[in-house]
């Protein structure tokens, strides 16, 4: 994830701010690093064509292209989680101390 973020920084820094704003918005949503990953890679591919069009004299179709097959090699990296989540046995992120911590 962090290396395909970074590549996608490179390339096209509108969709790559677009993917780290998704992702944050799911994970604080549903406290899931996973999800907001698979979220954010979805968000990503669609960013990556809409914002093809704003860059003037370059070709965007290689950047979307791009965008997709990060996408794709998300979810594929994902699908262990993908199945926890649909098991319901996926860890969620605890923003609170535990009592038993103390």
């Amino acid at each position: 994830m962090a290396t395909g973020a970074g590549v996608l920084f490179a390339l096209d820094w509108r969709a790559a701010a677009i993917g780290a704003g998704v992702w944050l918005l799911a994970f604080l949503a549903f406290r899931y690093v996973s999800l907001g990953s698979i979220v954010a890679a979805v968000g990503v591919a669609a960013a990556g064509f809409w914002t093809g069009p704003l860059r003037w004299g370059e070709e965007a179709l290689p950047v979307s292209v791009f965008c997709v097959l990060l996408a794709v090699v998300v979810i594929l990296r994902h699908r262990e989680n993908i199945r926890r989540l649909i098991r319901g046995e996926e860890r969620q992120v605890c923003f609170r101390r535990s009592h038993e911590a103390r």
